[in-house]
């Protein structure tokens, strides 16, 4: 049994990896979703306060209070900025990183500026406490979902976009770290992440789909998940 932690991205919650979890449940394994700070059904603890910290803070606190050890940490999206920089103080506990999709932080610099360096996939309005989130047409989910979805995304605080993340490069030494873009998501700054972490040494793949792929295939998505826990047992 592994113990995996799953960090969802920006608007959404741990309500987007139900079925993954479930199909990860099934095959054995001990499944954490933590919702982060303001969001879904944490939604009404959403301020000014909340920052980057905070949601590295989330993470960092679910792994130490569910005493996870050998952890698969499982990251979508935005999730990997704090999840990186929970990874960073916890690399100890934390057998292998997958990210799905994700902007990969740089130390010194907020997620909004690393993710301007490059052609956005659509604008953001930082002036706010929150980021209002888009159609999940954007994400890719089909039109019959989309209401159903769009209910359950919430606004994003705006201080875990602006903050700067400071990393010491300790999550560097976990030994199996994997990259998979979803390329039908427009986002230039994803490929420059995944042409980051490629030049790091990270396992690195494209395929054919759309962002949100724990909710339009959770079997698929989870099967990504099982095949980075095999990989990491055998390189131990």
């Amino acid at each position: 049994m592994t113990d995996i932690v799953l960090v969802h991205g920006a608007f959404h919650g741990g309500w987007c990896w139900n079925e993954v979890a479930a199909v990860l449940t099934v095959s054995g394994h001990r499944v954490l979703r933590p919702t982060l700070t303001g969001l879904a059904d944490r939604r009404h603890l959403l301020d000014a306060t909340v920052n980057l910290d905070t949601h590295i803070d989330d993470i960092v606190e679910t792994i130490h209070y569910e005493e996870c050890h050998d952890t698969l940490l499982v990251c979508h999206s935005f999730g990997a900025v704090p999840g990186i920089g929970a990874a960073d103080r916890m690399a100890d506990r934390i057998r292998a990183l997958v990210l799905l999709d994700a902007l990969v932080p740089v130390d010194g610099l907020s997620s909004s500026q690393v993710r301007d360096r490059s052609t956005v996939a659509w604008p953001m309005d930082l002036s706010g406490v929150a980021v209002d989130p888009p159609s999940s047409a954007v994400f890719g989910i089909a039109e019959e979902q989309r209401a159903r979805i769009d209910a359950l995304l919430t606004p994003h605080p705006v201080g875990t976009f602006t903050q700067p993340i400071a990393l010491g490069g300790a999550y560097d030494s976990i030994r199996t770290k994997h990259f998979h873009r979803f390329s039908r998501y427009e986002a230039a700054y994803m490929d420059a992440s995944a042409d980051r972490v490629a030049a790091a040494g990270w396992q690195v793949r494209v395929h054919d789909c759309a962002h949100d792929m724990m909710l339009i295939d959770p079997d698929w998505t989870a099967a990504l998940v099982i095949e980075a826990d095999r990989e990491s047992r055998r390189a131990r």
